[in-house]
């Protein structure tokens, strides 16, 4: 067994692009659900739709 962990990552519902979930990743919750982003202007662009 490894002590490495494997990264997170999600799917931006935005661009679709797969994104590694970190500190610094782009983020929102929305109805308490979180969605992760690709970059500030995705997750501008999701919030600003709903």
């Amino acid at each position: 067994m490894s002590d490495m962990e494997v990264p997170r990552t999600a799917v931006d519902p935005v661009c679709g692009m797969t994104v590694v979930v970190g500190a610094d990743t782009p983020h929102a919750a929305v109805d308490g659900v979180e969605h992760w982003f690709c970059c500030v202007r995705c997750r501008d662009s999701f919030v600003a739709a709903r």
